[in-house]
């Protein structure tokens, strides 16, 4: 087998060399070049179109092999009425066996209403839309005799969803919003939006639809989907609707002393050291990186701590204060991941496990109370001025 290899390899540098030893004829190498430059040029195009055809392909392939996985439609069916405690019939039905597609549902319990569901399945995730929840509530608002219901306006948004790369489908998705006239209606408004989810829930038993206060232009931004207490409601929605005032520069002096007391905190607040701004350097770098390419002015960066209504308390990013503030000593070079540092003689570290403090390991988000719990350092709040001062030795 080598003598065969070596006889080869022998009649291969005799041809190359009888080759090269050719009187050359005008334009033949030129013309021998130019044909490999096309052909190579083809074999690249070539490729590139067989690419291109070969993904939608591939995708289709996967999503039909996966199609053997998922529910059929009566199973499908099956588990609509079950999420809605109802009895469904089909009135139109554009799909396949396996419901992916378009069918068009009428309950036969109350609510009485013909509902749209929408059933795709992509990489082999099922995924579907129903217009169900939406179109019951719209049932209830016109037909209920429930005090609940009572001033609720409900808004349809027309939504395209893409069944296949070929193929899209119009349906509808709704939000509902409860106008109230002013600030002191704020607290009977909260609580009958959580009566009416309550009713919504025990009536379809699955009930997701955003529900707002509206209040003139302001639109609340609670949606009534978490579980939270109507204490914890009506305090998020006050506090909300006092931001929204406070960044219009609107009158404030009409919200009782009572509500202030809790809710007049500024939405973020400046954090100084030693009566000393706080500057983000690497934030303020990367504005001066986007703008000298877009060629605009950029905007110096300081390090903020931004009041979170649910905790009632001001959280900061530890990582930005402790790497831009010189009375620290930082032991890695890296602020955006685990890291050590030293106060005081002391060791300490940064985690991104959560949001709490292990140790003497602070988070990388949190309350910036920590602060004065893991470190000592007193805080001082200046809400008219919406910053706070670090004290540090």
């Amino acid at each position: 087998m080598k003598d065969e290899e070596e006889k080869m390899h022998e009649f291969m540098k005799d041809f190359t060399n009888a080759h090269d030893n050719l009187p050359k004829v005008k334009g033949i190498d030129g013309t021998f070049r130019a044909i490999k430059i096309s052909v190579k040029t083809f074999l690249i195009i070539g490729t590139i179109v067989a690419i291109i055809m070969i993904i939608p392909i591939a995708v289709m392939v996967i999503d039909k092999a996966s199609i053997v996985f998922t529910m059929d439609k009566e199973g499908y069916i099956t588990t609509i009425e079950k999420n809605y405690r109802q009895r469904i019939e089909i009135v139109e039905d554009n799909s396949t066996k396996k419901g992916n597609g378009v069918i068009l549902f009428k309950t036969e319990r109350e609510p009485i209403v013909e509902f749209k569901s929408v059933k795709t399945i992509s990489g082999g995730v099922e995924n579907y839309y129903l217009e169900y929840e939406g179109k019951a509530l719209k049932y209830y608002i016109e037909n209920g005799e429930e005090e609940i219901f009572k001033g609720i306006e409900i808004v349809e948004i027309p939504r395209s969803i893409t069944i296949n790369m070929f193929k899209s489908e119009e349906v509808s998705e709704f939000e509902a919003y409860l106008p109230i006239e002013d600030y002191s209606q704020l607290e009977a408004g909260v609580c009958q939006l959580i009566e009416l989810r309550k009713f919504m829930q025990k009536k379809i038993r699955t009930f997701e639809l955003p529900l707002h206060i509206k209040m003139g232009e302001y639109i609340g931004g609670y949606d009534y989907k978490g579980e939270k207490t109507e204490e914890e409601i009506i305090y998020q929605e006050k506090q909300n609707y006092y931001w929204h005032l406070k960044n219009k520069g609107e009158d404030v002096s009409f919200i009782p002393e009572a509500d202030l007391l809790k809710i007049d905190r500024p939405r973020i607040l400046d954090v100084y050291v030693n009566g000393e701004k706080l500057l983000d350097k690497e934030g303020t770098e990367i504005a001066k990186y986007y703008a000298e390419i877009n060629k605009t002015d950029y905007e110096t960066v300081y390090v903020k701590a931004d009041y979170n209504s649910e905790e009632k308390c001001y959280e900061a990013k530890f990582n930005q204060i402790i790497s831009n503030c010189d009375q620290f000593e930082m032991l890695s070079n890296n602020a955006n991941m685990e890291f050590d540092f030293r106060y005081q003689g002391k060791k300490y570290g940064v985690h991104y496990f959560d949001n709490k403090v292990h140790g003497n390991k602070l988070p990388s988000d949190g309350n910036i109370e920590f602060l004065t719990e893991v470190l000592k350092i007193e805080l001082e709040y200046d809400y008219q001025n919406e910053k706070v001062n670090l004290i540090i030795p």
